[in-house]
């Protein structure tokens, strides 16, 4: 978050001289209000307004009709379809598959031929003996018989060892030499045969036919295929006879219970569905997408020999956030697809991917995207932080959407109103249609330098973020403390004031417990407290810098990185202090030695 801007308050006991003078600063005084510091005019601060609570963004899933019987799903020829944020696209894809493969697992039809297929006899056939009479005819490659016991049938024995017997009704038995057998009907169908390099048995029953092998049994009737196989694991295969029909596999547990339900489609794509926690994980290659009852969705690595997923890749937000790239030592970046009512649409400006709704089109020029590339890249220059993506930032429409999007909680009252914040790799900048001062030299001073100031700042965060993993959270006084010091580097303003702040904290002992500025946002103190926070935060923030460089407080920042779950082992008390040593080679407390003032010169 930037600089706190409050409703006017007057600055008690504050003596102001000029810009490049030398600040007097009383017992009593309190961090307020960085503009009237910075400006020396006690009528020149932010408008007012209230202090309300507001209630975060809720996001419905679809409920829109779903065919169960013939799913979109099955249709879907690209596994990037589901690399996107869309909570309503998400909804109703598990819906559509958990009524797809509902209907699919209470098929009558399943469990008839299940049933029929476990209670069917199927042994290898006797095999009739070449037995003859009379010689009928001689051929170059064997000879022709009588088979007794059977007017008009004949026996052909070959030279290789096989024999074909001829039955008056056309039908037929075929003996190899390998041992394998054969009968045919009338019409030239198998009806019955034995393979003895495979062990396989098939017999035709009726209008369906029985196979089995060591390791599996099938059948194929009139209404489709079902098949049973015992490895790699204990499962059913189910093929409707339609045409074009694709087969569904049920994988079994050991008391013969359903695990999963899955098909894969000719693209490639493989849906397995999860009947106990009613989830679903789509597959292709070497990627897993899984979604789950709530509709919470994430990306993975997947093993296609094992079936299980591997790293976390992506989270998928339901405002419209997908965060990628979360493991490895590379900067993970959020990709920004908006979900909330408002209607926002994006503008490429520099470095940024601006979003707005079209009424605030015009304000847009106020963003010069000079400045903006100047910044950004400084940024990166000055923290070291790199970054693998562009960056979106937001400018809402109005302060109800401004309240909304701050919000975290229900009921959530914003006491004050920061300039912006950061969250999720995005940043939220104040809404250019709300005055923000109630004079034109103030709204001047907001479009000339509040706003880069707060994209300074802020953005600091979004590096942080990306290279700690997102997810995984820093110590709150590295994040805001190098933001500060960022901003302080760019803006000399800033950075008067924040000094000021700083020597009236430190010298006045007012720093907070550390411990609490670790895990504790600015956000959860009052003001003059918060101002506390951010001020020791740059403090320390400015010494680390300039005793041991950029390089090493970029390490410490990765050093909270996580596997994705994993993350109890990354408790920031006291893995900040452990941390710490094992990256800069000192202790805490002599770290804290290095805020304290030169002594002054006799």
């Amino acid at each position: 978050m930037n600089s706190l801007v409050l409703s006017r308050v007057p600055l008690l006991g504050v003596l102001l001289f000029g810009l490049m003078a030398c600040v007097t600063v009383p017992k009593d005084y309190v961090p307020d209000q960085k503009v009237v510091f910075l400006m020396q005019n006690t009528d020149f601060g932010p408008i007012s307004y209230p202090a309300l609570a507001a209630d975060p963004y809720v996001f419905l899933p679809s409920t829109a009709a779903v065919d169960a019987e013939h799913p979109a799903f099955l249709q879907v020829t690209a596994f990037n379809t589901y690399l996107k944020a869309d909570l309503k696209a998400d909804s109703f894809l598990y819906r559509s598959a958990r009524a797809h493969f509902e209907s699919i697992l209470s098929l009558p039809l399943i469990a008839q031929l299940r049933i029929q297929l476990d209670q069917a006899q199927i042994q290898p056939p006797a095999a009739l003996a070449p037995d003859h009479g009379d010689k009928v005819q001689d051929y170059t490659n064997g000879t022709q018989y009588q088979y007794p016991g059977s007017p008009n049938s004949l026996i052909t024995i070959l030279n290789s060892g096989t024999y074909i017997i001829n039955f008056e009704d056309r039908s037929l038995f075929q003996a190899d030499a390998d041992g394998t057998l054969l009968w045919k009907d009338a019409q030239g169908n198998q009806t019955q045969y034995f393979n003895p390099k495979n062990r396989s048995v098939g017999i035709q029953l009726g209008d369906t036919l029985f196979e089995s092998t060591p390791v599996s049994r099938r059948l194929r009737g009139p209404q489709g295929t079902m098949e049973f196989m015992k490895a790699p694991q204990p499962q059913y295969r189910f093929t409707a006879l339609a045409k074009g029909a694709l087969p569904y596999v049920l994988f079994l547990d050991d008391s013969g219970g359903i695990l999963a339900c899955s098909v894969a489609t000719l693209s490639g794509l493989r849906y397995d569905w999860f009947p106990e926690d009613k989830s679903l994980l789509i597959t292709q290659g070497s990627q897993a997408i899984s979604l789950r009852d709530d509709f919470q969705k994430a990306h993975a690595t997947f093993n296609a020999d094992t079936r299980k997923p591997g790293e976390l890749l992506s989270l998928f937000l339901p405002q419209g956030v997908r965060l990628t790239n979360l493991t490895g030592k590379t900067p993970s970046w959020g990709e920004l697809t908006p979900a909330w009512p408002e209607g926002y649409v994006s503008k490429p400006m520099g470095p940024f991917d601006v979003w707005y709704t079209p009424k605030d089109q015009g304000l847009l020029a106020n963003l010069k995207v000079d400045k903006l590339v100047g910044l950004e890249a400084k940024d990166r220059s000055l923290t070291g932080l790199g970054t693998s993506a562009r960056h979106a930032v937001v400018i809402p429409p109005d302060l109800a959407a401004y309240r909304k999007l701050h919000a975290s909680k229900p009921g959530e009252v914003l006491h004050w109103y920061p300039s912006g914040f950061e969250t999720l790799d995005y940043i939220i900048l104040w809404p250019f249609s709300v005055p923000r001062y109630d004079q034109p030299a103030g709204q001047d001073y907001f479009y000339n330098q509040e706003i880069y100031e707060i994209l300074a700042h802020e953005y600091v965060h979004a590096l942080v973020g990306e290279n700690s993993g997102i997810v995984h959270p820093v110590p709150v006084w590295l994040n805001e403390g190098l933001a500060v010091y960022t901003e302080c580097q760019l803006f000399p303003d800033a950075k008067k004031y924040w000094e000021t702040t700083l020597t009236v904290a430190r010298d006045q002992g007012r720093f907070l417990p550390w411990d609490d500025v670790t895990v504790k946002g600015t956000g959860e103190y009052p003001v003059a407290q918060a101002r506390t926070h951010y001020a020791q935060s740059y403090g320390l923030v400015k010494a680390l810098m300039g005793h041991f460089g950029a390089a090493k407080v970029d390490a410490y920042i990765q050093s909270f990185r996580a596997i994705p779950g994993d993350e109890g082992n990354k408790a920031l008390i006291p893995g900040y202090q452990t941390n710490f040593l094992a990256v800069f080679g000192v202790s805490w407390t002599k770290a804290l030695d290095l805020m304290k003032p030169e002594p002054a010169k006799s």
